[in-house]
């Protein structure tokens, strides 16, 4: 049987090397609290520096998955995370800013006028149909009317 400060000096080494804590309480057969509570209390910056690294090493590897082609939610999958933690990990914000040109402005407006449906609209011009929806409220043009086509109720007859 092993003292306690062996079990907690091969839980820290193992711990460092990159092992699951519930893999090595498993190994060791003690509990995954227990083998928590060896790596705190006798290695108190190791918890912080070793998810530092870890989480470093795990926005390097979903960048390269990102670079290669992959979108955010298959490299989600592929490494068993959400999609919001790949999006925290390579950083991208979750709004991206349109810069509304006199160019572009010129160009919604044309295609506004023109009776082109929104979504059409910000292909064209590269931004999403929320943007050019927002653009347009900012800009006072006039209202569409909706693809929703609502029913009149039935008047009933008086007898």
């Amino acid at each position: 049987m092993r003292r306690a400060a062996e079990t907690a000096e091969i839980v820290v080494a193992r711990y460092s090397a990159g092992f699951a804590l519930k893999a090595i309480a498993w190994d060791l057969g003690i509990t995954p609290q227990r083998a928590y509570a060896c790596v705190a209390q006798h290695k108190p910056g190791a918890l912080k520096d070793i998810r530092a690294r870890r989480r470093a090493a795990t926005a390097a590897m979903v960048q390269e998955h990102l670079d290669a082609g992959m979108s955010r939610r298959a490299v989600a999958l592929d490494m068993g995370v959400t999609t919001e933690t790949v999006r925290q990990l390579v950083g991208s914000p979750l709004r991206v800013e349109t810069e509304w040109t006199a160019d572009l402005i010129r160009k919604l407006r044309k295609a506004w006028a023109a009776g082109l449906s929104t979504r059409l609209i910000g292909l064209r011009l590269g931004v999403s149909k929320n943007a050019v929806v927002g653009k347009a409220h900012r800009l006072g043009l006039p209202k569409r009317k909706g693809a929703i086509k609502r029913k009149e109720p039935a008047m009933e007859e008086a007898a």
